[in-house]
């Protein structure tokens, strides 16, 4: 009897630690953007002794913009053609997307240096 015992809270000892290893969307997204703005957050105060507070705040809006545009970008990349998202958007289906729509950081790298890299 026992082992029975054992066994099944085993098992279910498992089957719960397979379920917690498991995390959803929002999760992974909730912890990748903890990680990214925590790293940020740690480095400001280093900056800003570095630099002073006009220097500071002048390389914390130029990281800012440099991000931005970066993000602008991959959202291009990602639509699949380089021109902006709003010609697709309308009732004329005669303009073309110049590629398919890329879904992943890797067809991302594929897209803009080749299968050889």
């Amino acid at each position: 009897r026992k082992e029975s015992s054992s066994s099944s809270s085993a098992s279910s000892s498992q089957s719960e630690v397979e379920d917690s290893s498991k995390s959803s969307f929002s999760q992974c997204t909730f912890n990748m953007a903890n990680i990214l703005m925590g790293v940020g957050m740690l480095g400001l105060p280093y900056v800003f002794r570095s630099a002073g507070w006009i220097g500071g705040f002048s390389v914390t809006i130029g990281f800012c913009l440099v991000t931005w545009r970066t993000s602008y970008y991959l959202g291009r990349a990602l639509n699949g053609d380089p021109r902006p998202v709003h010609l697709f958007d309308g009732i004329d289906l005669t303009i073309k997307r110049m590629r398919k729509p890329v879904s992943s950081f890797p067809a991302i790298a594929r897209e803009a240096f080749g299968d050889n890299g």
